[in-house]
């Protein structure tokens, strides 16, 4: 890339056209006489170093020490300039001049190369993609970004919001998935057997089945005769059980019912069956006219504690 070749320092000329030596420089406020109205003129960009003016010149140059200089000023890059030779002869005098002024150049002009700052427009054009180490993708198309931000078709990242595939790792701080998306609902395990429709025998491990009736799982049978003079058949005490009582003797089927009635018990014939979840102490006690089911006729129920 070809550089232009600038002028290192402005140069002034005299009236006959050769360098202006020992003459005078006036730099003042923009559309007022400068030599009546000077503004500060430095030595240095930041500012640091003042020149005094008149400012004199040295072979055409801004003499600075005795060796040429460069000027300039704050603010505005609007000024007003006059020059003068040796003798105080006018050689010209602008109420607005912008010669020499480095404002007019962009603030890229005054930046090491090494750290260019930028702070709004755009980037186009570069030869080679911004790498990752400088804040970029290093490449330049998306499917090659997304590549080397390891962003592969097996990420989140190239999955629709609507058709997700999670194939491993592990899901936290989302809202219960609802049973009906497959989940529970819920996020204790007591609520989950709830919203599942599971009771307290789900709980039950394999072998866990007891006859302490005051446990979940207690397995419970009892008998009597069918002739009603005894005190029937009494489910344990507390919770709920899920309970099957049969009544057999002969081949006539009438449905049983707990409590102290009449059922299963017809002539001298008697069948029946009652199969239902019921609280613990129901008492089933059938009775009846016939003193033969005494020998012949007999009442089971089988329950497992559920509650």
């Amino acid at each position: 890339m070809a550089i232009r070749v600038l002028p290192s320092y402005p140069n002034y000329r005299d009236t006959t056209g050769g360098p202006l030596e020992n003459g005078y420089i006036y730099i003042g406020t923009a559309g007022a006489d400068a030599e009546t109205n000077p503004i500060s003129v430095f030595w240095d960009e930041a500012g640091t170093i003042p020149a005094s003016q008149p400012i004199r010149t040295v072979g055409g140059y801004p003499s600075y020490s005795g060796s040429p200089g460069m000027l300039y000023v704050t603010g505005s890059s609007d000024f007003s300039l006059t020059v003068r030779t040796v003798t105080g002869t006018l050689v010209y005098s602008a109420l607005n001049n912008t010669y020499g002024a480095t404002s007019t150049l962009g603030s890229m002009a005054t930046q090491n190369s090494n750290a260019v700052s930028i702070t709004g427009g755009s980037i186009s054009g570069l030869s080679s993609a911004l790498e990752i180490a400088s804040g970029g993708t290093g490449a330049g198309n998306a499917a090659s970004a997304r590549a080397n931000l390891d962003l592969g078709p097996t990420k989140m990242a190239n999955q629709d919001i609507n058709n997700v595939q999670i194939t491993g790792g592990t899901v936290t701080g989302i809202t219960d998935l609802a049973v009906a998306d497959g989940g529970t609902g819920a996020s204790t395990a007591s609520a989950a057997r709830t919203n599942l429709g599971l009771g307290a025998l789900a709980l039950l491990e394999e072998g866990a089945i007891t006859t302490d009736t005051t446990k979940v799982g207690a397995v419970f049978v009892g008998s009597s005769n069918l002739d009603g003079a005894g005190s029937g058949v009494t489910l344990p005490s507390g919770g709920t059980w899920a309970t099957v009582a049969m009544a057999f003797g002969s081949s006539d089927a009438t449905v049983l019912a707990p409590g102290t009635v009449n059922f299963g018990q017809t002539s001298d014939q008697c069948a029946g069956l009652y199969a239902d979840t019921i609280a613990g102490g129901t008492n089933f006690n059938p009775n009846g006219p016939n003193t033969s089911f005494r020998t012949n006729g007999r009442l089971v129920v089988m329950a497992i504690r559920v509650t």
